[in-house]
């Protein structure tokens, strides 16, 4: 803790004594300014961080402390997007105090992101294996195999015979594959209808992530369907794809694990946007 303007001012994660985060998710920082009167904060700025999100940021009105005095905070909720150090910045934010226009400086706050399931975060249940099963061998299976073996043998015969008479008949040649884009957007398509008919916000990002994932793996060969968001965005990167297409699909992919994971809940204005980003990244990427 700092002595400055006199309050005192102090920073941390909602996650203390440990600041041990998972990926992925969603943690606050906040910074609390303990004063003799009330304060008014006036300005701040949210950082931006280069393995982060920051998802929405918010300052209380100051409230009577138990200890005495007066607290204010300033709350930033924030999601981390890869794994290893995260460091939040220390941040100047401006305040009132009896009609006098000051400032103080925030102390940094220092993370360490980890997956969750290789963490032991998430216990994840073992199931029992059953043993072996033993089965005696049925009557029916030799007369079975004598059968397979006998249309082995006629097929043979019947393809041999039109061999020769020059009539085998040739398959009907097979349609190519459709380009994954066009399967991509028509599906994007899809889910925008589907949730038109039964708005569930939850089901529809989940869809949006899925079909997105999809469309990564068919794209550019890659496994995005069991990856993180942040796995997603190093992969991309290390495979040499544009840093803007980057970025843009893990926002996307952020923003479904937002509601998907974290139980936001989107407006109406967002959800839009999120579909029209997504059908967006598919057109620009598209081969």
């Amino acid at each position: 803790m700092s002595q400055e303007n006199s309050i005192a001012i102090s920073a941390q994660t909602a996650v203390l004594p440990s600041t041990t985060v998972a990926v992925a998710g969603s943690v606050r920082v906040q910074v609390s300014a303990y004063s003799k009167s009330p304060i008014e904060i006036s300005s701040f700025t949210a950082p931006t961080l280069d393995n982060a999100q920051i998802l929405k940021s918010a300052a209380t009105k100051s409230a009577a402390s138990p200890q005495g005095g007066y607290e204010t905070t300033v709350n930033f909720d924030v999601m981390p997007l890869a794994l290893g150090a995260l460091e939040f910045p220390s941040l100047k934010i401006e305040y009132k105090l009896d009609n006098q226009k000051l400032e103080f400086l925030s102390p940094p706050v220092k993370m360490s992101v980890v997956n969750p399931y290789e963490s032991g975060q998430i216990q994840v249940q073992p199931r029992d294996i059953k043993g072996p099963v033993s089965a005696g061998m049925s009557p029916w299976v030799p007369a079975l195999i004598i059968l397979a073996a006998g249309a082995v043998a006629a097929a043979y015969w019947f393809y041999r015979k039109n061999k020769k008479e020059g009539s085998v008949v040739s398959e009907p040649p097979k349609e190519p594959p459709r380009p994954s884009h066009e399967t991509a957007l028509e599906k994007l398509n899809a889910a925008m209808e589907t949730y038109r008919k039964n708005p569930d916000s939850k089901v529809f990002y989940s869809e949006i992530s899925l079909i997105l994932r999809d469309y990564l793996g068919a794209r550019y060969g890659m496994d995005a369907i069991e990856k993180t968001t942040a796995e997603i965005f190093y992969d991309m990167k290390h495979r040499g794809i544009e840093m803007k297409f980057c970025m843009s699909a893990r926002d996307i992919l952020s923003s479904c694990d937002l509601v998907k994971f974290a139980k936001f809940l989107p407006s109406e204005k967002d959800l839009e946007a999120d579909w029209v980003r997504a059908r967006q990244f598919v057109e620009d990427t598209k081969s």
